[in-house]
């Protein structure tokens, strides 16, 4: 678009694609790469890679500690990292995000992953695509996880090449995994998925207690959204995880955290329809 203004020409790019503008997007690109800089000490890395899950017992054979959540990372990342000295900040986590919204964080169990692909363990597959399909509740609803990313990977994929798992139905696409630091975490807020948490577990506030360190106990960070396994006496509880603090997203390494257990879903939904059905039964009178 030309332009005369005082009898001097001046040019203007206007980028006028249906998509995204690439000169915006090296920008923005640029724009967070200083601003990851910044926050991570000197370190930044953001890489696009396939989805696939991992192995149940890639770290339990191996008596590795705080592995629910640990990626595994291809040999390209790792020497991304060590060429920048990530070790420094301590231990190395990632934020993890799928192209359907979901995002959670991780730690790192090991650089071996095919390249291009980062092999997921449950827990963080689970936080980014939902539920493993359950049925229906006891409160009439449904725990099962509906969405394009549900769909089974198909032969050749590297889901279907890293062998069978219970999040291979959902563990598929892209994911970006990008490095990050995370302050300690001070605080937790969480919501069972049924009410038999209250019943079995809740009812004793040191089995609750102890219970729920345990769990963290196997996890290195924990987000916003995010669902964690809590288990006793033979049975395993979903927990949604509905605030942390500080900052929406946590590392549970090494710290004190307080923790607060609301009303379970099921039973939020329970009232939520009996005040349904009381106002339904107000309107006919």
């Amino acid at each position: 678009l030309h332009s005369g203004s005082r009898g001097l020409m001046q040019t203007v790019c206007l980028c006028l694609h249906v998509g995204a503008c690439p000169a915006l997007l090296a920008l923005q690109e640029e724009e967070r790469h200083l601003r990851d800089l910044e926050e991570n000490r000197g370190v930044s890395l953001r890489v696009q890679l396939a989805a696939a899950p991992a192995s149940a017992d890639a770290a339990s054979s191996r008596g590795i500690k705080r592995a629910a959540d640990k990626l595994q990372l291809p040999p390209s990342v790792g020497e991304s990292l060590m060429s920048q000295n990530a070790p420094k900040n301590g231990a190395m986590l990632f934020e993890v995000a799928a192209s359907n919204g979901g995002r959670t964080h991780a730690g790192v169990l090991e650089f071996s992953a095919p390249e291009g692909v980062v092999l997921l363990p449950e827990k963080v597959a689970t936080c980014l695509w939902g539920l493993p399909s359950t049925g229906s509740g006891s409160d009439g609803g449904s725990s099962s996880y509906t969405g394009s990313a549900a769909h089974q990977a198909g032969a050749g994929s590297p889901a279907a090449a890293a062998g069978p798992s219970s999040s291979g139905s959902r563990c598929s696409g892209q994911v970006w995994v990008r490095y990050v630091r995370l302050p300690k975490g001070t605080y937790v807020r969480f919501q069972p998925e049924l009410r038999a948490f209250h019943d079995v577990v809740g009812s004793d506030p040191e089995v609750l207690r102890s219970s729920l360190e345990q769990c963290l106990l196997g996890y290195c960070t924990l987000s916003q959204g995010d669902w964690v396994q809590v288990p006793y006496a033979g049975e395993t509880y979903s927990l949604r995880v509905l605030e942390v603090q500080p900052g929406g997203a946590v590392s549970v390494i090494d710290t004190d955290i307080a923790a607060d257990v609301g009303p379970s879903i099921e039973t939020e939904g329970y009232l939520r329809a009996q005040e349904e059905a009381a106002a339904r039964d107000a309107e006919r009178q």
